[in-house]
């Protein structure tokens, strides 16, 4: 014969069990314990009974509650939504399901809830009372906010992968430096929504200098003993800052520079490739900004791809001149004197021009190499 449900553990499981059965059956125990919060408003909005499961949520006892507006026990943003939405549903259709408010609690702290509303109508069909459900959505809000939080970063990688990929294209296509320039300073503007973009390169004598952009602080920063260009490219390294953060500084006069020049922030990014920074780019903001890692390795990255391209140039620039001009004298070598020879032929056969060609040489210079050696020719 089958056991009862219950019947296992002998006299203790069936005291339980019973325990239990009464404890359900009690409809007081029902409401007060229930596994959410219960309220009940008259039809002025008055609070006129209460659960212990809503207690337990505020931190309020029953007598703080009864006699309030419900209204009340919300924060001033639900209060503006009970008053302009939730009411005008609930007027109009009776009930209201899965309304997202947020409550006072007792210690002055706030807690996120959904809630369910019935109104209770008379045989006249008078709005007696309005009965509430309210659920705790503590940690459904903790796990949107987790969601909202890596949707944005995934959001934020997408970004980043696009100007990338923008940028390489734009950089590969570059034929001289000053396109290259062009093309990083509308990246830069583009990614960071930077109001002016300026890159500077090392000159001769090793000081660095605008070459393409506009840099509104260039002639006011020359007179101070350190530039903030100078340190992100010696150092290799992202250097940013705001106004407030160059008044705390030691230079003086930098945080009145960037108010007169109306920048309220800048960052300056070196251009690095294989260890070595090249130039460097830098970005002024009209308004204060704040500059995470994620920024900074994008303005690295950035700058890193037009060192690249930059290097690139440099090297076919370099291919090109010892593939046409000779190594010891600069002068052009056979092959380039060939290629000109064959334009300037062909241009006049077309112009019906006379063409002459020159010829020059050095006699007697092995005699030189014989006797002094070839280094001494060569110099």
């Amino acid at each position: 014969m089958r056991e009862p449900i219950g019947s296992h553990g002998g006299r203790s499981s069936d005291q339980a069990f019973h325990r239990m059965t009464d404890i359900e059956a009690s409809f007081e125990e029902l409401y007060d314990a229930a596994p959410c919060g219960y309220l009940s408003s008259d039809s002025s909005g008055i609070v006129i009974r209460v659960n212990q499961t809503f207690l337990n949520l505020t931190g309020f006892t029953r007598d703080d509650l009864l006699g309030r507006r419900f209204i009340d026990l919300l924060s001033t943003g639900s209060q503006l939504f009970y008053e302009t939405r939730y009411l005008p549903v609930l007027q109009l259709e009776g009930v209201v399901n899965e309304v997202s408010v947020t409550f006072r609690r007792a210690d002055a702290r706030q807690f996120p809830a959904l809630i369910n509303s019935v109104q209770v109508r008379g045989d006249g069909g008078e709005h007696l009372a309005t009965r509430t459900a309210v659920f705790d959505a503590s940690a459904r809000q903790d796990y949107e906010r987790e969601l909202l939080a890596a949707r944005r970063s995934a959001e934020s990688s997408e970004t980043r992968v696009r100007i990338l990929q923008d940028a390489t294209s734009a950089f590969g296509e570059a034929a001289a430096d000053q396109h290259l320039f062009d093309q990083l300073i509308g990246a830069v503007r583009t990614a960071f929504d930077a109001a002016q973009v300026a890159v500077m390169m090392p000159s001769a004598d090793g000081e660095l200098v605008v070459c393409a952009g506009t840099h509104p602080l260039d002639a006011s920063l020359r007179a101070m003993a350190t530039r903030p260009e100078r340190t992100a490219w010696s150092e290799a390294r992202v250097v940013s800052m705001s106004r407030r953060d160059a008044d705390a500084r030691s230079e003086p006069g930098l945080g009145d520079v960037l108010r007169v020049a109306r920048v309220a922030s800048l960052s300056v990014t070196p251009m690095i490739n294989d260890g070595e920074p090249l130039g460097v780019f830098v970005s002024f903001f009209g308004r204060e900004r704040e500059f995470d890692d994620q920024i900074a390795g994008l303005q690295l990255a950035l700058g890193r791809l037009a060192a690249q391209a930059l290097s690139r140039m440099r090297l076919r620039r370099e291919l090109e001149r010892l593939a046409f001009d000779d190594q010891l004298t600069g002068l052009a070598n056979r092959r380039l004197a060939y290629e000109r020879l064959e334009t300037a032929l062909a241009r006049g056969r077309r112009s019906g021009s006379p063409l002459a060609v020159i010829f020059a040489d050095l006699d007697g210079f092995k005699v030189i190499n014989d006797s002094l050696g070839h280094a001494s020719g060569d110099e």
